[in-house]
């Protein structure tokens, strides 16, 4: 087995970071269809936006200029291909009442003030009320999906802002979707560094004083350390794309092999006291609990394998990794470490802690905790108690609503949440959902109908909660009206009309070679596709609101059916469509899960009776806990919707346990009181151990940075609570107010 880990261990510098869209969304989404399509014809414009504030109410004197000169040094940068700023944004300019071409604010005497009456320029690059302006960074083709190059990017660029910012005039804050990849990417990897070290202490010490020796202790802990290392290796070696949603699996895994590795390392210590040489207890506790580990780690994995039928990459992925950590714990702890202790105790002087009997102190807890467990077997107590939690409980699962949090992944304290509300407050948001527009008679001279139309569109969407501004083409045309009037006292006839329009939204029709206007114009036409562009910019912080504007953003489309085959596309679309069927998926695989468990618990345990009091005692502390979130109004978002299928996959495992070791007693021939009294002696201590470590494995999960990995915690820790009152009350409690039980 040491062997395999080593080979796996290869895997590791092979690792890569799921960057595709498909790696990260629905394959099929239509929206991430769109946005594909999107970023290859105008580019990935909105993948980093830097943000410059004005720290004085208006723009410090020589901003034009500056704004050159920033956009040089940024477009140095690799991985960067252009830099776009107001300068750039297109202008008509009229040279007699039948001339027209495209310019740029860049190019007027004075770009500020002609920025200031430009729709496209106020809405797409200015923040409110004026007090700061934006540089958009369109990247290479292959930086979006590259990790190496995004990390090469995200670093320059955040040392290009430290050192502007000694500049006191302005704010330098790099923003948009691939800044907020990376601060979750890092924030994932802190976490893994800031849980397992803490959770690796707690359960050295934990099994410290349950096993009365340390060196143990720090093998216990080692073997199932190797588990979720020599997963992600194995991944490495797949070619598998690992996102940070993934994880999440390293301290799951790292839990899940702790587990075994307590239930054996307690069987060998309870061997070894009973007066047994060291390979004999190494033997006897790996044969006496291979069967009811081998049917924990069985349903623990059924568990993780149903999430590989979801349609969400990442789903899968984190189904797939857990069941192979799941995998790799348990050939590890019964090849590793029984063996490993032996050798441990072998190696040990006669003065070893190891080979000393069990400190009076740690057998008094044992004694105490069976005894006291023993008293409160009262049917007349634990029976009414579970029903009456249990009638309080059930309403409160009608009260529990589902609710996404995209993009509130972090903790609300946490800087990437105060900075995004931050600009959220300041700038109206820097996401946006653009709507492809495809002319359905671009061949043909177009009505100006068509302004009013998409002027009526934006003005609908713009009326949006969560829209802080709409710009589309059709905006420039307007103005190029407006300054057509105010140069010659009068509007334009309607030929003159009928060009501008044609010129400026048929996008593909012939362009003499000096013609600008093809560059001016290309955030919002495309000649070649003859595609126009309409962006909407939203707020994404208020996520209980974006679900009723996708909606809205279906219907609006439908508007222009007539005119415009149109696309929906964007980064939030394609997030929310994301959340939306992940929520779906998690509640089906949920109920498939607990299908699949309740069958291998049938297997496992060859008797209806036994069967039911295992579904009983692990259904009733889910309900209750899960009741009491729909009382306290506790909403479900993505992350938490893994919390009932993770607890079901791990408390299931005591109960297994226990009910083995009930029934090895009742073979022999004890009474079941004596079976039930000698199962909490021998396994009591073994399933508080293992609900402890739980406890401290989930517990410091409410150290993340993520705001779901913190509601996990809570309902885990609760969950394993819950469970651990059933194993050892109401389980033995329903056993012996059964008349029959089958001794097979």
């Amino acid at each position: 087995m040491l062997l395999l880990h080593a080979i796996a261990a290869a895997g590791i510098g092979r690792i890569e970071w799921a960057q595709g869209l498909r790696d990260r969304f629905l394959p099929n989404d239509p929206s991430v269809t769109a946005l594909e399509h999107e970023e290859h014809l105008f580019g990935s414009t909105a993948s980093v936006v830097m943000l410059i504030d004005f720290i004085g109410s208006a723009a410090p004197a020589g901003l034009a200029a500056k704004l050159r000169r920033w956009s040089a040094e940024l477009s140095g940068i690799e991985g960067i291909r252009t830099v776009t700023s107001f300068l750039d944004v297109p202008l008509v300019v009229w040279d007699s009442p039948s001339s027209w071409r495209v310019s740029t604010l860049g190019e007027q005497p004075e770009p500020l003030a002609a920025a200031d009456r430009h729709p496209l320029a106020r809405k797409n690059f200015f923040r409110r009320y004026g007090r700061g302006t934006l540089l958009l960074l369109e990247l290479e083709d292959g930086t979006n999906t590259d990790r190496r190059r995004q990390q090469e990017l995200i670093s320059q660029l955040r040392h290009w802002t430290a050192a502007h910012s000694q500049d006191s005039d302005y704010r330098f804050t790099p923003a948009g979707s691939l800044p907020f990849q990376a601060a979750a990417v890092d924030a994932a990897r802190k976490d893994v560094l800031l849980i397992c070290p803490p959770l690796a202490l707690l359960v050295l010490g934990i099994s410290s004083f349950a096993l009365g020796s340390f060196r143990n202790s720090l093998l216990v802990v080692a073997v199932a350390a190797l588990n979720p290392l020599s997963t992600f290796a194995l991944a490495g070696l797949l070619g598998w794309h690992i996102s940070y949603f993934s994880l999440i699996v390293i301290p799951v895994i790292f839990a899940v092999g702790l587990l075994d590795n307590i239930h054996l390392s307690y069987g060998y210590h309870r061997l070894r006291k009973l007066g047994e040489n060291p390979d004999s207890s190494a033997t006897g506790s790996a044969a006496r609990l291979l069967t009811p580990c081998l049917w924990t780690s069985i349903t623990t994995i059924t568990g993780f394998c149903v999430l590989l039928w979801s349609s969400l990459p990442q789903v899968r992925q984190f189904g797939a990794l857990c069941a192979l950590g799941t995998a790799w714990a348990f050939l590890s702890s019964f090849s590793l470490l029984p063996f490993g202790l032996a050798k441990l105790d072998r190696s040990a002087s006669q003065k070893d802690e190891g080979r000393e009997p069990a400190s009076r102190t740690q057998q008094n807890w044992e004694l105490v905790l069976a005894r006291t467990v023993a008293r409160l077997h009262k049917p007349g107590l634990v029976l009414p108690v579970s029903i009456c939690a249990l009638l309080l409980a059930v309403p409160g699962l009608f009260r529990l609503h589902i609710n996404g949090d995209f993009p509130l992944l972090f903790a609300p304290q946490h800087p990437v949440t105060v900075e995004l509300k931050r600009i959220e407050k300041d700038w109206g948001g820097v996401a946006s959902v653009s709507f492809l527009l495809k002319p359905l008679e671009s061949g043909r001279r177009v009505d100006p109908a068509w302004l009013d139309r998409l002027e009526n569109f934006a003005r609908l969407l713009t009326q949006r909660e969560l829209v802080s501004s709409v710009s589309s083409p059709a905006e420039l045309a307007t103005l190029a009206i407006d300054d057509y009037r105010r140069s010659f006292g009068h509007g334009p006839d309607e030929e003159q009309l009928r060009d501008l329009i044609d010129g400026l939204l048929l996008p593909g029709r012939e362009r003499p070679p000096t013609d600008r206007r093809g560059d001016a114009l290309a955030a919002w036409i495309h000649e070649d596709a003859s595609l126009l562009r309409v962006v909407a910019r939203v707020r994404m912080m208020e996520p209980e609101l974006f679900p009723a504007l996708v909606r809205d953003l279906e219907g609006f489309r439908s508007n222009l059916a007539d005119l415009f085959e149109a696309k929906l596309s964007g980064w939030p679309l394609a997030y929310k469509n994301m959340e939306q069927r992940l929520l779906a998926e998690l509640i089906e695989s949920f109920a498939l899960a607990a299908g699949a468990i309740g069958l291998l618990l049938f297997a496992a345990l060859r008797s209806f009776r036994l069967w039911a009091v295992a579904v009983l005692a692990n259904l009733v502390p889910l309900t209750i806990v899960l009741g009491a979130m729909g009382w306290s109004g506790a909403s479900f978002g993505p992350g938490l919707l893994l919390a009932p299928g993770i607890a079901l996959g791990l408390i299931v495992d005591d109960t297994i346990h226990f009910i083995f070791a009930l029934k090895e007693g009742l073979r022999r021939g004890l009474s079941v009181p004596d079976a039930v009294a000698q199962t909490l002696e021998h396994s009591g201590a073994a399933l508080t151990i293992t609900t402890v470590v739980l406890i401290a494995g989930f517990g410091t999960l409410g150290l993340s940075a993520f705001s779901g990995n913190r509601l996990l915690a809570i309902v885990m820790v609760s969950v394993s609570v819950a469970a651990w009152v059933a194993d050892l009350l109401l389980v033995p409690v329903l056993v012996k107010s059964a008349k029959r039980f089958a001794l097979a």
